[in-house]
């Protein structure tokens, strides 16, 4: 019963190396169940990722969080966006990034300075779709409101 409370008062006080043990932890056995194998989780860059070593496929995810290798140089981050989660898998690459500005200024973006060829806009009001074609593949832009952020969703398919 001490024990219990010892453990009670280090979660309460926000012991972060704890919380976040545990939040590995809860990761790394999700991502097994889902992917049928064992999965090294690093923590090392300020941010965490997964990483499947039967298919090479990573997520980061946290504040240092950089695109994935590979990400093609012709398409662009929004600027002044901050990147919170990135993936890469064979299949392709996905970032998602958070911007202070409003949805139609980033699809302004997309669609006007990205030297991207659009291929579709589809405005469903809450949710907004671009898909271009960048030469090699698609490029989905989507975008949608979180609060006062915009939510941007590049996912690149080679």
């Amino acid at each position: 019963m001490k024990y219990l409370g010892l453990c009670l008062v280090l979660l309460v006080t926000g012991c972060d190396r704890i919380q976040e043990a545990i939040a590995n932890k809860a990761a790394e056995k999700a991502v097994e169940g889902a992917s049928g194998g064992p999965v090294k989780i690093d923590t090392s860059s300020g941010g965490t990722t997964v990483t499947d070593p039967k298919t090479g496929t990573t997520v980061t995810s946290g504040a240092a969080v950089k695109l994935p290798a590979g990400w093609p140089a012709n398409v662009p981050v929004y600027p002044g966006a901050t990147i919170r989660n990135a993936l890469a898998s064979p299949g392709g690459k996905t970032a998602t990034l958070v911007t202070k500005d409003p949805a139609a200024k980033v699809a302004d973006f997309y669609k006007t300075k990205s030297g991207l060829k659009l291929e579709s806009d589809i405005d469903l009001g809450q949710q907004h779709v671009l898909v271009f074609n960048n030469g090699k593949g698609t490029v989905t832009v989507s975008l949608g409101q979180a609060g006062t952020d915009t939510m941007v969703t590049l996912a690149v398919v080679d």
